[in-house]
Order: structure tokens, then sequence, then C-alpha cells
């Protein structure tokens, strides 16, 4: 996402995931870019937001297998206005 983000970017985000996969986190960088990263299997949230240097927030990290992310995350308007809305007011 860029500087004036936007819900249908959100959408393209999630879709990019599998949310099978892995847990995932959605956070903000310190330049205001939102960022969406499957953890690898071995770490935590915690763990991964202690890895960014560059994390100056982030979201509860959303579990595999939930619809959180991916194609059927991104096609559900009002999950992804409800999740723009949290970001934009952050």
């Amino acid at each position: 996402m860029n500087r004036t983000p936007n819900a249908e970017q959100l959408s393209e985000l999630l879709a990019q995931q599998d949310d099978a996969g892995a847990h995932h986190v959605l956070w903000i960088d310190v330049n205001g870019e939102v960022h969406l990263s499957a953890l690898p299997k071995t770490q935590t949230p915690l763990g991964f937001e202690e890895t960014q240097s560059d994390m100056r927030l982030r979201c509860e990290s959303f579990g595999p297998g939930n619809a959180y992310t991916g194609r059927a995350a991104a096609a559900d308007k009002d999950y992804v206005t409800s999740l723009f809305k949290r970001l934009v007011t952050c």
C-alpha cells in the first residue's frame, strides 16, 4: 500500500497470502507503509516484532484457516472495509 492507501489496496494485499499457510501479521513501518507478512512456523508474533526494527505498529496476528487473509478475505468487502478503517485510525 502507498502513502494514500485505500481499501482496494488492502484487499490486494490480503489476496496475495495463503490463509491456510501460516499465521500472518499486518503491520505498518516507520514510513507509513502497510505490510502483511507470513510468519515462519518457528516464530511468534512478538518474535517477529523484535526482528522488524522499522515496525511502528502491528495488528493482532491472523491465525491460519480463519479466512483473515487470502482470496476469501479479500473478496469480503465488509471485512476489508472494517480492517481498513482500523488501520487508518491507529
